[in-house]
């Protein structure tokens, strides 16, 4: 369940049920842009990989 978002001009209530909609209409592949996945038992893991430059932003799901 996605319930928000942070940083620069995003405006969640509008910008987040867009993007689902492009999404969901296969407008885009994001498939790209995951690099790592990992869950909540990772977490150690991801911020070491994220100190090391190896992953830039990391979503974290458990």
């Amino acid at each position: 369940i996605l319930t928000g978002s942070e940083g620069g001009q995003s405006r969640p209530e509008k910008d987040i049920p867009e993007i689902l909609r492009v999404l969901a209409e296969k407008k885009i592949d994001c498939r790209g842009f995951v690099s790592h996945r990992a869950g909540a038992d990772d977490l150690s893991v991801i911020i070491a990989k994220m100190r090391s430059g190896e992953v830039i932003h990391a979503i974290v799901a458990s």
